[in-house]
């Protein structure tokens, strides 16, 4: 096990608190501050992760979590986020075949954020945290891949604000648990060895599997409850 699988597991630690406060104690303000972590750090590591070939599963998967989130919970907009890693996915590999500058990807991002946010979780908000994981992954020039982080953190911070009804310091509280999961993985040598217990491997490597069951089982206890 790697800090790579080790901020997978913090990331699926903050979306099963979020998920459980959206299904089962909506009222509850708390679980899901602690949750605006996960989408910002999965997205992350998707960039870092260097890999982004078309994988059936990750298709299969977003399908199988909207057909539920419509049927089951009679939510369809905005699609789950793994709709927008695998369009994140396609965007890394355009990266990869015809590089841009910075300047223009941000700026298409900027172009895409608002018409993507009726459609993604994340909008294009999303696509900028695998550019920010993907600039620190190839080494390239630190400022890069701090102004991707800083200007993905921003949008973050505003899309949180924006769409949630909280008080005050649970903003605060949630954006500074964002702020600190990038300086964690802009600090941490996401490929050195970590010693954790091997069920934590275990669940990391099954991260997708978990995402679809955990979410249905949630959705149906919501339902039926």
């Amino acid at each position: 096990m790697n800090g790579y699988d080790l901020l997978k597991v913090i990331a699926l630690v903050a979306m099963t608190v979020d998920h459980v406060g959206l299904f089962l104690w909506p009222e509850l303000v708390w679980p899901r501050v602690i949750g605006r972590v996960a989408a910002p750090l999965f997205l992350f590591l998707v960039g870092y992760n260097g890999s982004y070939g078309f994988r059936l599963p990750l298709l299969l998967a977003a399908c199988a979590v909207t057909l539920a989130d419509g049927v089951i919970a009679g939510v369809w907009y905005p699609q789950n986020i793994l709709w927008t890693i695998l369009v994140g996915r396609f965007m890394l590999q355009w990266l990869d075949r015809r590089a841009q500058p910075m300047v223009a990807v941000l700026l298409l991002c900027a172009f895409w954020t608002v018409p993507l946010i009726p459609l993604l979780d994340y909008s294009a908000i999303g696509l900028l945290w695998m550019v920010a994981g993907r600039a620190l992954r190839r080494a390239s020039p630190p400022w890069q891949a701090w102004t991707y982080g800083a200007v993905a953190f921003a949008g973050t911070a505003i899309y949180t604000m924006v769409f949630f009804a909280w008080p005050m310091p649970a903003y605060l509280v949630a954006i500074l648990l964002c702020g600190a999961m990038w300086l964690g993985c802009w600090r941490m040598d996401l490929l050195a060895p970590v010693r954790a217990p091997h069920v934590l491997q275990c669940w990391s490597q099954h991260a997708l599997a978990y995402y679809v069951l955990h979410r249905l089982v949630l959705e149906l206890l919501a339902r039926f409850s």
